[in-house]
């Protein structure tokens, strides 16, 4: 976790700077060396820097939906894209404006859309339903349960409408439908989060199920081209949260957060989201989900604001502002191009000793001297995390594989004093 004190910007840069190779560190030893397919475009320039003219495509339909007030209308997105001769398989990123669910237009993300198309990403700013009901009474926490939901069905269809047009139509944006990543702002972020991490594998509300239920279930109702997965590759949360930081699981995809820590509107821990000053509904902000996170091992990063009661004020501020995107520039980066980023350069990978190997219920792995102290990650075939453990300064590891179903899986051992150094090794487990 990284803090910010608000009212000082001058040792940030270089805190931050740090903090993003610790992060970029972390992401290459808990990201398992299988588990995704790098981009051919990767230079170590292209997804950093600005590179591109850029274009766009706007109005977009990606859905149909109904809103709260029984309005039905298309959904709508503006996609914005590299110029450039001939690149298959860009990176794309979806976006979602913020406004308490009740204000704000897809046009509110169009500058993050034009800043990191610039970089080589094809990114979408999206509409989504937002409550048009009365405002006296505050709607309680039963109607905009359901105004979330909504919201979380129409960001699935985005995702589900660029994987359809990639099988289907051409690939008229010229994709990658396995390299899709998710983000938003205050309600966008919330929204996002519920896309990325709420699923049916998790301990879920009776009253947010019925929510759920009653918006087409878990794909939603916003579209009808559900044999396409809504599954996202990673997560860009500017104060967000979700109703219960318990929906992240081992296995799930990576995270950035960013939050002030008083945030009044969205809490940063656990707290009530408010409109209008008005508590609506208890929320996990993103520290209870760094925290989460963290102890089931999903590659996260939290940039804190300290002792700010403002809501998204790093985007208010523009050094804030930059140093905010410089970390998002890497983080995205890191799920992109795995070990090309401005750390890699000094990282070093080693062979780790295992035996026996193949193995039946237990390894042994010789950990170097180098990486004692460190931390030991195991990844299954498919690249979820299965076991993780400090290596408190042991030469030898023994590890359990008794419940292991069989197959081919990563061990990596990371150190913890930024070395850049880490050791990788696989074993078969029958």
């Amino acid at each position: 976790m990284t803090t910010f004190k608000s009212e000082n910007d001058e040792p940030v840069l270089e805190k931050l700077k740090s903090t993003m190779k610790k992060m970029l560190l972390w992401l290459l030893a808990a990201l398992p060396v299988f588990a995704q397919a790098q981009n051919e475009n990767c230079d170590g320039n292209r997804f950093l820097t600005d590179v591109f003219e850029i274009d766009s495509t706007m109005n977009v339909v990606f859905g149909n939906s109904t809103s709260y007030d029984g309005v039905n209308a298309d959904l709508e997105m503006d996609v914005y894209y590299p110029i450039e001769e001939v690149s298959a398989n860009r990176p794309l990123l979806i976006l979602a404006h913020g406004g308490s669910f009740i204000l704000g237009s897809r046009e509110d993300m169009s500058w993050a859309c034009r800043d990191l198309a610039r970089k080589g990403y094809v990114v979408a700013t999206i509409d989504y339903r937002l409550y048009d009901g009365p405002l006296f009474p505050i709607p309680d926490s039963l109607v905009m349960s359901d105004v979330v939901m909504k919201a979380v069905s129409d960001g699935k269809a985005a995702v589900r409408y660029f994987r359809e047009d990639a099988a289907e139509n051409g690939n008229t944006f010229s994709i990658d439908p396995d390299m899709i990543l998710i983000g938003g702002v205050s309600a966008g972020a919330i929204l996002m989060d519920h896309v990325a991490y709420m699923d049916e594998t998790d301990d879920v509300e009776e009253f947010l199920l019925e929510a759920l239920e009653d918006n087409g279930g878990w794909e939603g109702n916003s579209s009808d081209n559900t044999s396409y997965s809504s599954a996202v590759q990673g997560v860009l949360s500017y104060s967000g949260a979700l109703r219960s930081a318990e929906y992240i699981n081992a296995g799930d995809v990576p995270i950035l957060s960013v939050h002030d820590d008083m945030d009044e509107v969205v809490p940063y821990g656990d707290g009530f989201a408010t409109i209008l000053t008005i508590p609506i509904i208890r929320l996990n902000g993103s520290g209870v989900m760094a925290a989460r996170a963290d102890e089931v091992g999903v590659p996260n990063e939290l940039i804190t604001i300290e002792n700010s009661t403002g809501h998204v004020s790093y985007f208010g501020n523009p050094t804030m502002t930059n140093m905010v995107l410089d970390a998002t520039y890497s983080f995205l980066h890191e799920i992109v191009c795995p070990g090309i980023s401005f750390v890699a350069e000094n990282f070093e990978t080693i062979d780790l000793k295992l035996f026996p190997n193949p193995a039946s219920t237990q390894v042994q792995i010789e950990v170097p001297g180098e990486l004692a102290d460190g931390v030991l990650s195991m990844y299954n075939p498919v690249g979820q995390l299965v076991i993780q453990q400090n290596v408190a300064r042991q030469d030898l590891v023994r590890l359990d594989l008794s419940q292991l179903a069989g197959g081919l899986y990563t061990v990596v051992v990371q150190s913890r004093d930024n070395s850049g150094l880490r050791g990788v090794s696989r074993v078969s487990v029958e």
